[in-house]
């Protein structure tokens, strides 16, 4: 009977989570780094996560699929379901939470909808942090183990460098107080080459393709709308009143405590101050307030009362974000499997494409037997504007050949003319008022 909880919890969310597994259509993002991985060589590996801007335990992982294109898109988003699967077992099998909380938890929109299903480089960051808080009170039995979770955890994304940062630290730093002289020079060794690792990847980072507004910065704005359905005033209340809660009550839990403030603190300066991020970048904070509490509950040091009001704190901000529902077009929406069965429907024709955004519709393609005639008569700018000029996108068509112009929008799109030239644009196909795909007929005007 102790188990049912447990069962029915991860039965229900397994079941929910593959429904949308299996009916997801990766986006840019999820395509791009399939195609990285797939043209990846060891020989530029540095070169390419350069200009990526991402860590590369994801797209070595994806490697031995995207190399043999094996059952795109299935093979890359069960790979990221697992990770999420094991973070979430993790979750229910050694937190000291309840059942309530780690239900809440498993239920809210970061771990139900997003994370398990959007086939990123986060979930296998997630699940080295949950078990960097699993053995936390054990680090010191199995460092070298902790040190190696801890160089995984930081190749993963950005996100994930500053909190594990934190925890090597604290590890670094138990070995010297016990004078565990082997395991710290083994240890310090592991975090220096991490450290040299990672400074190799960022060295001369292009941040060219990332969009304007991204560099901008974290706006008040989106501070006051981390709950989506709330209006700013109850973002302001509920932000500040959990802020000093948490806070309160880790206070007696010095190392997490501090850990809570400099994760905060440096993941927020990091997205007003270098790039903006997005709001699974975000849920991140939310991730290490889990693992703060995971910790601290484990230490001792907060009193049963405190964590009574840290259990009722965490089960809040669990319970308004199983409603906090980002259902962006672009991730959630992005009809990637619908685009490219129009162009398998036209292999024979010329394919103009006016975003990269198409691109996550390529992997859907390689059958080892057709070659497309596509092409971008736009490159990816930082302002994704889109401007049509007749001239451009006549020295792109295949003049013998039919043409189709792909646009990621459907607003009416005008003749365009010259002295000598018209062309116009007949809607072919309307994908969900998302994407629209016109084909082209170019005439000469009459004298």
């Amino acid at each position: 009977m102790k188990n049912i909880p447990f069962f029915v919890c991860i039965i229900l969310w397994i079941f929910i989570t593959l429904l949308r597994v299996f009916t997801h259509q990766p986006w840019y993002d999820e395509a791009h780094a399939w195609e990285i991985a797939r043209s990846l060589e060891f020989r530029n590996f540095f070169e390419s996560m350069k200009l990526e801007g991402h860590f590369p335990i994801w797209y070595l992982l994806l490697m031995p699929f995207a190399k043999f294109d094996f059952a795109y898109p299935y093979s890359m988003l069960m790979l990221n379901w697992i990770f999420c699967f094991a973070a979430i077992f993790l979750l229910w099998r050694f937190s000291p939470f309840n059942n309530w909380l780690k239900f809440l938890i498993s239920f809210s929109f970061p771990f139900l909808a997003c994370y398990p299903v959007v086939a990123r480089c986060y979930s296998v960051g997630i699940l080295p942090i949950f078990l960097l808080a699993m053995l936390y009170k054990n680090k010191l039995k199995y460092p070298i183990i902790y040190a190696s979770l801890i160089f995984f955890a930081m190749n993963t994304s950005f996100v994930a460098i500053l909190g594990t940062g934190v925890l090597g630290l604290y590890l670094i730093f138990d070995l010297y107080k016990e004078k565990d002289w082997k395991n710290f020079a083994i240890c310090s060794g592991i975090a220096l080459v991490t450290f040299i690792f990672l400074v190799v990847q960022v060295l001369n980072f292009q941040s060219n393709a990332v969009p304007i507004i991204k560099v901008l910065g974290l706006t008040l704005q989106t501070i006051l709308s981390s709950f989506s359905y709330l209006n700013p005033i109850l973002n302001a209340i509920l932000l500040a009143v959990l802020a000093v809660g948490f806070l309160v009550c880790l206070f007696k839990e010095k190392r997490m405590f501090f850990f809570v403030i400099f994760v905060f603190t440096s993941l927020l300066a990091t997205f007003k101050l270098v790039y903006a991020g997005d709001f699974w970048h975000y849920y991140f904070l939310y991730i290490y307030l889990i693992v703060a509490c995971w910790i601290g509950f484990e230490q001792n040091n907060i009193s049963e009362k405190m964590k009574k009001v840290l259990t009722i704190l965490l089960s809040i901000l669990s319970f308004l974000l199983i409603f906090d529902v980002r259902n962006e077009i672009k991730v959630f929406h992005s009809h990637s499997k619908d685009v490219a069965n129009h162009m398998k429907s036209h292999k024979n024709d010329s394919l103009l494409l006016v975003n990269q955004v198409f691109s996550a519709s390529i992997p859907y393609l390689r059958d080892g037997k057709t070659d497309y005639d596509i092409k971008y008569i736009q490159s990816q700018d930082r302002t994704h504007n889109i401007q049509l000029n007749l001239e451009f996108i006549k020295n792109a068509m295949n003049l013998s050949k039919n043409n189709y112009l792909y646009v990621n929008s459907c607003s009416p799109i005008p003749d365009l003319t010259t002295e000598k030239s018209v062309m116009k644009f007949n809607l072919d196909t309307n994908i969900k008022n998302i994407y629209c795909i016109y084909k082209i007929e170019l005439s000469e005007k009459k004298k």
